[in-house]
């Protein structure tokens, strides 16, 4: 059971390795948003930009109250110019650093939001954020892979050493023809001929 809670662990730590190396090439041309808005002008943001992922709490001075909703843009980076619409938005925005730490970091921030067509201020907001970069989250979810790696290929090479079964790696000093916890039969090698 142990071991295949590992196996579990680590093929999901190896989904997100590859899914984090990609976002990580795709921040180079697009920059991806999920956000939460709840009904009281609060949001809960999970973007992926150049350098890292970026988790931000805003509170917003004004906007539409309403029903709690979540949203995705995909946008180019530098800017909230959405490739679909053309210009949309243009913020100012004023991040401070307060801690940074092996690649996390985490401060406070404004933004204000400009409207590109009046060039009036259409609201602003204000914040905390965490971000963590790409090469961390890499190296995080790159452990349990490389640990199952590790621990296949040992037992990978205690299964030839011989007395073991290949599929499960019981003991079978005891039953030499057949497994009894998986029921798999020992490939026996070839004896090889040898011709005088």
């Amino acid at each position: 059971m142990r071991r295949r809670l590992f196996t579990i662990l680590w093929v999901a730590s190896l989904v997100l390795l590859v899914a984090t190396c990609a976002m990580w090439v795709r921040t180079h041309w697009r920059w991806d948003s999920i956000r939460y808005n709840d009904a009281n002008l609060r949001s809960l943001d999970l973007d992926a930009r150049t350098g890292g992922y970026i988790v931000e709490m805003r509170a917003w001075d004004k906007g539409p109250v309403g029903h709690p909703n979540w949203s995705y843009a995909a946008y180019l980076p530098g800017t909230y110019r959405f490739p679909d619409r053309g210009a949309y938005l243009s913020p100012r925005e004023t991040p401070t650093e307060d801690w940074s730490l092996i690649g996390v970091s985490a401060g406070r921030t404004m933004v204000m939001i400009i409207n590109t067509t009046s060039g009036a201020a259409a609201r602003t907001n204000t914040g905390t954020w965490m971000k963590i970069d790409f090469r961390l989250a890499a190296i995080v979810f790159a452990i349990l892979p490389v640990i199952g790696l590790m621990r296949s290929i040992h037992r990978w090479r205690k299964s030839l050493t011989g007395g073991l079964c290949q599929k499960c790696g019981y003991d079978l000093r005891a039953t030499p023809d057949r497994c009894p916890e998986c029921g798999a039969v020992p490939v026996k090698p070839q004896a090889v001929a040898s011709t005088l």
